[in-house]
């Protein structure tokens, strides 16, 4: 080989050692450029995921409203059968409801409202889950989207032009709450109305310090039925319903003392001389008794009233659920009560006895003693049904109302412009 070959060679062989030289360097991780690699792979996948591209963009078919999509409180779609909306009977929302649903309507997705009918109009459904809603402070509820690929959360279905117009969860859960209590107005007004007569039929025996208690707790559901007619559910009117249960709890327990008392006084014969007196206090005693179970009926049936409004608040089921129970004992004791009337009229009968009355003047005057007493025991059983079938019945009305209720409401220029109502299946 001659010196030009060899340094031919060479400066080959050098060229090769810098290419690998410069290839390998190349393809080396550097620190810096990998990080910066990284960081922006993590950026388009996370773009990616909020925001798919507009191949990828699913429409809206439905929002699903609540802690699990799979149990919503509430459902939001377009409505695609103009007749169902035709069938359905005119809904009266109270107060400022119908607003507050149109401005939520308003912020729901515009791919919701896409179906365009008859007369320019874009028609909705709202299902309304009442047991959902109003067993539920609304916390943790969240917006799922519903596409043709199934449910997701809400912000992976919508790109940048809809993100501003996400439903806001717990906006939709309020008016919801407030439309589920609105069901229970007529029930409230009805059962104020029977604790008003009970109040003016034993006003003249109503002692002065229970009558103003239970005036002014009837008068106090009053106002909050008017508020809750007002399209509101004030905190400070849910706290003040503690206070009328504690107020009214205090009132039934006093009631049962003096009942007991009164039932286990023992009434002197002052008399030397016959029974008429002793008969005259008897009858009084049993008879205050009357007054004192009218009383503790118009006391516990405020307190089934109190409940009642208090349970169409949503949030804390096992708290109301305890609540019932505390009513219920409450109404169980009449029939303690009555037994030990029963067991007083024993004791008051053996009294009346006399050596210079005749047997057919005493028995008369056991006669009118015992027939005031059975008045009072058949006032306590009528009382104890009443009561129970009251609580029975509000507990019913709370069920009643909870069933799923749809609204198919029709939208013009965005705005809400008719709301019907059909019960759902």
């Amino acid at each position: 080989m001659t010196n030009i070959q060899v340094l031919m060679l060479g400066a080959i062989i050098c060229a090769a050692i810098v290419v690998a030289v410069f290839v390998l360097r190349r393809n080396s991780p550097d620190s810096s450029e990998s990080e910066h690699s990284t960081a922006i792979s993590g950026a388009d996948i996370a773009r990616v995921t909020a925001l798919p591209a507009k191949v990828e963009v699913e429409e809206t078919r439905e929002l699903l409203i609540g802690s699990d999509a799979s149990q919503p409180a509430l459902r939001i779609a377009p409505l695609i059968d103009e007749q169902r909306f035709a069938k359905a009977m005119p809904a009266q929302l109270q107060g400022g409801v119908a607003g507050r649903l149109s401005s939520v309507l308003q912020a729901a997705p515009a791919l919701l409202t896409k179906n365009e009918l008859s007369n320019g109009r874009k028609y909705m459904e709202v299902v309304i889950n009442g047991d959902l809603v109003r067993s539920s402070t609304g916390e943790g509820y969240r917006a799922f989207s519903v596409g043709a690929k199934g449910i997701k959360e809400n912000a992976v279905l919508l790109d940048l032009s809809r993100l501003t117009n996400i439903v806001n969860a717990g906006a939709v859960w309020q008016v919801a709450s407030v439309i589920v209590a609105q069901k229970h107005l007529a029930d409230i007004s009805s059962k104020l109305d029977t604790i008003n007569k009970g109040i003016d039929r034993i006003q003249a025996s109503l002692s002065a310090e229970r009558r103003g208690l239970i005036v002014a707790t009837h008068n106090y559901l009053r106002q909050a039925t008017e508020a809750i007619r007002a399209g509101e559910l004030p905190e400070a009117l849910r706290n003040q319903l503690e206070s009328c249960e504690r107020d009214l709890l205090g009132a039934y327990e006093q009631l049962v003392a003096a009942f007991r008392e009164r039932a286990t006084e023992d009434v002197k014969h002052t008399e030397t001389v016959g029974t008429e007196q002793l008969t005259a206090d008897l009858k009084a005693k049993h008879k205050n008794l009357e007054t004192l179970a009218d009383e503790l009926s118009l006391c516990i049936q405020t307190r089934v009233l109190a409940w009642y409004v208090w349970s169409v608040y949503p949030g804390e089921p096992s708290f109301k659920a305890a609540r019932k129970s505390s009513i219920e004992e409450g109404i169980g004791e009449l029939s303690k009560l009555n037994a030990m009337r029963s067991q007083a009229l024993k004791t008051d009968l053996a009294k009346v006895k006399a050596f210079f009355n005749l047997g057919s003047t005493l028995d008369e005057r056991k006669e009118s003693i015992r027939q005031q007493s059975v008045i009072t025991g058949m006032l306590l059983e009528q009382h104890q049904k009443v009561s129970n079938d009251e609580l029975n019945r509000s507990a019913n009305l709370l069920l009643k109302h909870d069933r799923p209720v749809s609204f198919v409401v029709a939208l013009e220029n965005g705005r809400l412009n008719e709301v019907r109502m059909l019960e759902a299946a």
